[in-house]
Formats: C-alpha cells, structure tokens, sequence
C-alpha cells in the first residue's frame, strides 16, 4: 500500500499545478524549511473539507480568528470564503509569509487578512481574537510558552474563548491548564488516516456566576450531565 504522506503530496502537487498556479497561487504544497529535529513543524495545508467540518460549529462568524502558524495561508484565504469577517496568521518563517501575503493580494483578501512575521511565542496581539486554530505546529516546549502566553492573555481580558486543536499531538499542555477544558472531540479522516480535532475552550461568564476554576466547574457539571 502506498503511504498517505505519498498520496497526498501527489495529490497537492497536482492541486498546485492545474489549480492554484494558473491564477498566482501557492498552498497546496508542502514545505520544509525546519531542520530535523526543530521544534516547528513543517508546513502542510488544511484540506478545505476538514476546514469546513472544522469551523461548521461557529454559527457568529464575526468571531476573530488567529491561526497559529499560517504557513502560505490557507486557512486565512478559506475562512474568509466561509464567511468569516477577521481571520488573521501569525508565521515565523519569513518565506511562507511573503507566500501567504502574495497569496492574500492575488484572492484580493490583502485588507482583510494580515500575516504576522512573529514567534508565537512573542506575540503581543492574542487579546484580539477570541478562536485560535492550530494544526500541530510546534512541538510541546514551544507550546507550553505559548498556552502559558494565553492563559495570560485571557487574565488580562475575559472573553469566551476556544481553540480548535487539529491533530492535537501536544493536548496534554492544554489538558494540564486551570484556563481550559476539553469541551468537543471529533475524529476526522483522510483516505485511511484518522486525525482528531479537539476543541478547548473558556468562558469568563460561567465562572463569575458559579464562582471557582472554570475547568474544575464544567467538568463537575459534565460528571453530573453523565450521572443522570
């Protein structure tokens, strides 16, 4: 049997080819401009049918989105034709953000979206958004500095809040965090591969009525809900 890894970097190639390059535009391929061993991951696209599966549960689309490590930015140029009003990446690889801000310009998306050129580690803008998306970007010593600078984002300004984790190869950084709760968990497939998608989440609201740790609260009410 050919691997998926095989199948689907054919597969991208041809996508880029007939699809993508005839009108200026470069996502479908992957890229790999991390050594071996780096704690960044490589770069590959969110097909647009597990995006679409993906976001289906956000009925407000004036949310904000960020997408932690944008890559070309896919995820920015297909959110936006789900209809979804602020959708913004932040990247650290220099070369996929002149890519993604190319790709922005040519969808005509170059005033909607903007690609920051930054560690998510170092970025200062997280107050902004209330959605996060992560397709397994960095490995968990970077994740840790990143759910801690979230964490500190949500104590300075309380809002609901949810991260929707793609291949979430480092949950266990969110699951020992005081701030979020494993709210939903699908199983998602591509060809014969399954891929989970969880979704973490926090709400401001709901602890300030109830009084105490969000997390200890909703998981006493979901032992409860299961009880009855």
């Amino acid at each position: 049997m050919v691997p998926v890894v095989h199948i689907k970097t054919w597969t991208d190639k041809l996508i880029y080819r007939f699809f993508e390059a005839p009108k200026g535009l470069d996502f479908a391929c992957n890229y790999y401009p991390y050594e071996k061993g780096s704690d960044h991951m490589w770069y590959e696209r969110t097909t647009k049918k597990h995006l679409s599966m993906l976001f289906s549960r956000f009925a407000d689309k004036s949310l904000p989105v960020l997408d932690i490590g944008c890559g070309k930015g896919f995820v920015l140029y297909w959110l936006n034709k789900l209809g979804f009003s602020r959708v913004d990446g932040i990247e650290c690889d220099q070369a996929m953000v002149a890519v993604a801000n190319r790709n922005l310009a040519v969808a005509g998306l170059a005033d909607q979206s903007k690609v920051f050129h930054v560690d998510a580690r170092a970025f200062s803008g997280y107050d902004d958004y209330q959605v996060i998306y992560m397709f397994h970007p960095f490995k968990e010593r970077i994740m840790r500095d990143v759910v801690k600078r979230l964490e500190e984002s949500l104590t300075r300004a309380p809002r609901q809040f949810v991260v929707v984790y793609f291949y979430p190869v480092e949950h266990r950084v969110f699951d020992e965090s005081d701030l979020f709760l494993l709210r939903e968990k699908h199983v998602m497939y591509f060809i014969n591969t399954v891929m989970d998608a969880y979704y973490y989440e926090f709400d401001p609201a709901h602890t300030a009525r109830r009084g105490g740790r969000f997390r200890d609260l909703l998981e006493r009410e979901m032992q409860e809900g299961n009880a009855k």
